[in-house]
Order: C-alpha cells, then sequence, then structure tokens
C-alpha cells in the first residue's frame, strides 16, 4: 500500500520458472527454431572454451598423472552438461520429450546396423581419400600433428575404458542430439531437408576445430544425417557416430602399439 494505492503482487508459486513445464504439445509439432538452437549452439562453445582453459591449466599445473587424468575425465564429461541442460529445459518449456523433440524413436537394428557398417567402411575410406587430397595438395602431403587420445589417460585398462566412455558414449549420443536432433531440424524447419543436412553438417565439422579435417567430418556429418532421415530415429545416428569413433580409438591404440614394437 503506497499513499492509498493498491498493488496486486503475484506470489512466488505463480511466477514463471526456467523449469516450468509447458503444456503437452501434440505428436508431430516442431519443437527447435533457429533461436533455441543458436542457444545449444552458443552453450556448447562456451563449455568447450572454459573446459580447454582448465585443461591447460591443469597440465601447466604439472598436476600427478592419474589426478590430472580424472579431471580431464570430467571436464570431457562436463563439457557436455550444458548444451545437454538447455536442450532439456527447452524441451520442458514446450512440453516436449526426447522421442518427440529429437527424434529417439523406435528404430529397426538390422537397418541402423547397416547404415554404421558403411559408415565405418564405405564414409570412412572416402574421408580418409578426400583428407589425403587436401594434404597432398597444400601442405605436401605432411599431415599436421594430430591429437593422441591413446595419450590422454595413463596406459591400461582404466585409460582405455575412459576414453571410450568419453569418446564412443558421452560424445556420440551428444553431438547427435545437437547436430542432428537440434540444429538440422531447426534449419529444416525453415529452409528445408537439404539445406538443414548441410548446415548441420558444415558445424559438426567446424566443431571439430580441424581446418584440415573440414570436409572430412562434412562427409560424415552428412553421412549421419542421411542415416536419421533412412531410419526415422536419432538412434541410428547415435549407433553409427559411436562405431565410427570406436573404430578410430581402436585404430590409434593399434598404431601406438605397433610404434612402441
Amino acid at each position: 500500500m503506497i499513499e492509498g494505492h493498491s498493488y496486486d503482487v503475484p506470489p512466488i508459486a505463480d511466477a514463471p520458472s526456467l523449469l516450468a513445464v509447458g503444456p503437452a504439445a501434440p505428436p508431430g509439432t516442431p519443437v527447435w527454431g533457429l533461436g533455441s538452437a543458436a542457444f545449444v549452439m552458443a552453450a556448447w562453445i562456451v563449455s568447450q572454451v572454459v573446459v580447454g582453459i582448465i585443461a591447460v591449466a591443469v597440465v601447466v599445473a604439472g598436476v600427478d598423472s592419474w589426478a590430472a587424468a580424472s579431471v580431464l575425465f570430467l571436464l570431457l564429461l562436463g563439457a557436455y552438461v550444458p548444451p545437454m541442460g538447455v536442450i532439456l529445459v527447452v524441451l520442458r518449456r514446450k512440453g516436449s520429450d526426447l522421442v518427440e523433440g529429437l527424434g529417439f524413436r523406435r528404430f529397426g537394428w538390422l537397418k541402423s546396423i547397416g547404415y554404421a557398417l558403411l559408415g565405418v567402411t564405405v564414409v570412412r575410406i572416402a574421408a580418409s581419400l578426400v583428407t589425403g587430397l587436401i594434404l597432398g595438395l597444400f601442405s605436401q602431403g605432411k599431415p599436421p600433428e594430430a591429437l593422441d587420445v591413446t595419450t590422454l589417460f595413463p596406459p591400461g585398462i582404466l585409460g582405455a575404458a575412459a576414453i571410450v566412455i568419453a569418446a564412443c558414449v558421452a560424445a556420440p549420443l551428444v553431438e547427435e542430439m545437437m547436430f542432428r536432433g537440434v540444429l538440422m531440424d531447426a534449419v529444416t524447419r525453415r529452409w528445408g531437408v537439404k539445406t538443414g543436412v548441410i548446415v548441420s553438417s558444415l558445424a559438426f565439422a567446424a566443431a571439430h576445430m580441424s581446418l584440415w579435417l573440414i570436409p572430412a567430418y562434412f562427409l560424415i556429418g552428412v553421412w549421419l544425417a542421411i542415416t536419421k532421415l533412412r531410419t526415422g530415429s536419432l538412434w541410428g545416428a547415435v549407433m553409427t557416430h559411436a562405431a565410427y569413433n570406436l573404430v578410430s580409438v581402436i585404430a590409434m591404440y593399434a598404431l601406438a602399439a605397433i610404434g612402441r614394437s
């Protein structure tokens, strides 16, 4: 009450909440617009920058190998928390779920396995040929130094398990949610399927921050988008992505073993 005037103040319980559940969306209702997709991508970029800075600080500080490995493992997984958080908040606010909002629908195992096998063979060979051509044209065939994931953690079962969890479980799941589940759907909704595939694949390639490998990652991104579209489920793309990364990890360990022998 101020000078005879009363003001209606809504109770705290009635105030809008970031985590408020929106009305249930009818099946097939579009969830992702360019704005919400941009928030997810921004959360991803910020988390990558922060994690990178902390990781460098850990290395510079000379932390004990196992302590540093534990911190690094938590950082690798923690980098996915902000974009995941934004995705879940948007789905909750719009009354959607992982099935309608991201495409985690039932899928055919045989078809999904077929696309995964093509991904780790034909697509991998094509990506390797493109990378080799680019290196031959612009760097006299000498590849730039690449990160050897086998050196991120101490040798042994625990180190290998940490790499597999980060690269073959967490990365495929969250990256497919971001690029094929959110970004591709948002762009497709605005400009059509072809543009959605191209834009999401370019973003996927750029996210790996390797100039030489952008064409290869673009091809991989296109195949993952095709896999989602053809299988009708994001699970197909997740499986293919996980299989591709697993083959890469196995190849790196094999090469490291050969180098030590």
